[in-house]
């Protein structure tokens, strides 16, 4: 009997909220309708005769996840804050507060509203692709399902983020600046985070491309199309995420006190998270400015560090320098001190300074991609200016996937070598790439000026351990090296 009452306020409260909302409901659904026939408008004509091109499942998708999900996304954001509307003023959330609903009912109803909406819009916009391409037998329509899907989980996701910071604020503009942190400072921390690691631990690349995933934000910035081969994964995450931003929000919305409108944000360990995310990305930040000095980067953190701390502090607690402020800065602090010591004394001591040795390496590939000098090339395999180098160097080789963001294919050659003199040339080149000159020389502003050389070095080890290895530098940097490889027997058969 609970049950079923409880079902039925639900469906009640999901009635009252389409019904208090249908104007905004009708706006989302003409709008992105119009906005899906629009996108598949270029390519009609072509798919009513039967003349639509493979390529025309890579465009239309394309535009689907980029131009449809923005808007889609900005009406989650708008659906968030329309939909919590009376957290904002006093009578409206005691009155909220004081009907005899249950709190998670309330809330199912409004997130359930941002989902339907999504689901029903999805539908139509596939409907619609459907119709302008059923013809054609070159439309995948199968893959461009998936992508729609993966999409839709991904609007969803953010939006159950938007619910979660509309839930805990107290005014508007406090949810405008918990979303705003949520989606961009924490997508910015961590690619911060990557391109430091990457400055600092010579030999080492964090595909960057990974810190996109910490938040759906950017997870859908980071875009779809053309990785299939990701999608079962990026949807895991994505549940993952929106099965997580759904449980912070209800929690946050059971617990929340009804003088919280007007006043602050909800609780007390909401903010401090907050206030952590948002002083740890902009110590991430400028850890990762590489023109100045190290010094003065930990001097500029941790000033704009205690200046948020105060700002923030002052926005969600009310005080110049709360409890839960000053927490949330020792903590961000704490996590920072422990990255850079990683960073800076952990990691390099395994990556850095450690060189294979020839008798403990079965094979090695070498992957290359850059602009190096082909002069320089030139002078060290030839000795002459005027000789020509094989047009087979600067092919492509078959089936090289990107080595260093798994984002699609690069210009690259690779070379495998397994013979002891082989072996030997590439423990001199790794040597010299290692050394501690080449590592001051990559972090100046001017040492790529005349073109790089990006090296993927993959050890396979006679203990059956794999070993990789990245480095770039300057075009005439340890070419003497590189070229002596490249002269050996495997070295030549390649070229």
């Amino acid at each position: 009997m609970t049950s079923t009452n409880s079902s039925t306020k639900f469906f009640r409260m999901l009635k009252t909220v389409f019904c208090r909302n249908a104007v905004l409901a009708t706006v989302f659904q003409i709008l992105t309708a119009v906005f899906a026939f629009y996108i598949s408008s270029p390519y009609l004509s072509r798919a009513l005769f039967g003349e639509a091109r493979e390529t025309d499942t890579v465009f239309v998708a394309d535009w689907m996840y980029l131009c449809y999900g923005h808007l889609c996304i900005a009406f989650g954001f708008l659906f968030a804050a329309v939909l919590f509307r009376e957290l904002y003023g006093k009578r409206a959330s005691d009155f909220l507060f004081s009907m005899p609903v249950k709190r998670s009912v309330y809330f199912n109803a409004n997130v359930f509203f941002g989902l339907i909406n999504f689901v029903i819009s999805f539908s139509v916009s596939a409907g619609i692709v459907y119709a302008a391409y059923s013809s054609s037998e070159s439309f995948d329509f199968a893959y461009f399902i998936k992508i729609m899907a993966v999409l839709l989980l991904c609007v969803s996701a953010v939006f159950l983020v938007f619910a979660f910071c509309a839930a805990a604020s107290g005014k508007l503009w406090h949810y405008l600046l918990l979303a705003f942190i949520i989606t961009v400072i924490i997508t910015l921390g961590a690619l911060s985070a990557a391109i430091y690691i990457n400055n600092s631990v010579w030999g080492l690349r964090f595909k960057v491309g990974y810190a996109w995933s910490v938040a759906p934000f950017g997870l859908f910035y980071r875009g779809m199309t053309g990785r299939a081969q990701f999608l079962p994964a990026r949807a895991i995450l994505l549940f993952i995420q929106a099965a997580a931003a759904y449980a912070a929000g209800l929690a946050v919305f059971k617990r929340r006190k009804a003088e919280t409108a007007e006043d602050k944000v909800s609780g007390k360990a909401v903010p401090a998270v907050f206030i952590i995310i948002c002083i740890l990305s902009e110590i991430l930040f400028c850890l990762c400015l590489s023109e100045i000095g190290f010094s003065l980067r930990i001097a500029v953190a941790a000033a704009v560090s205690l200046v948020t701390a105060v700002v923030l502090s002052a926005v969600f607690y009310r005080k110049v320098l709360g409890k839960g402020a000053v927490c949330g800065l020792g903590t961000a602090l704490l996590v920072s001190a422990v990255f850079i010591g990683a960073v800076e004394f952990v990691l390099p001591e395994k990556y850095s300074t450690v060189v294979p040795k020839p008798e403990e390496v079965k094979s090695a590939v070498v992957y290359s991609n850059g602009t190096s000098g082909i002069t320089s090339i030139q002078k060290e395999l030839y000795s002459s200016f005027s000789v020509d180098i094989p047009k087979i160097l600067f092919d492509r080789p078959p089936s090289v996937y990107n080595l260093f963001e798994g984002n699609g294919e690069d210009t690259q050659y690779a070379y495998t070598f397994a013979q002891e003199d082989s072996k030997e040339k590439l423990f001199a080149l790794h040597s010299r790439l290692a050394s501690e000159e080449l590592r001051k020389k990559a972090c100046q502003k001017d040492h790529y000026e005349n073109g790089y050389n990006s090296l993927k070095i993959e050890y396979e080890l006679k203990n059956g351990k794999k070993i990789t290895r990245f480095f770039s530098w300057g075009s005439d940097d340890a070419f003497s090296e590189y070229a002596a490889l490249l002269k050996t027997e495997e070295g030549l058969n390649r070229i």
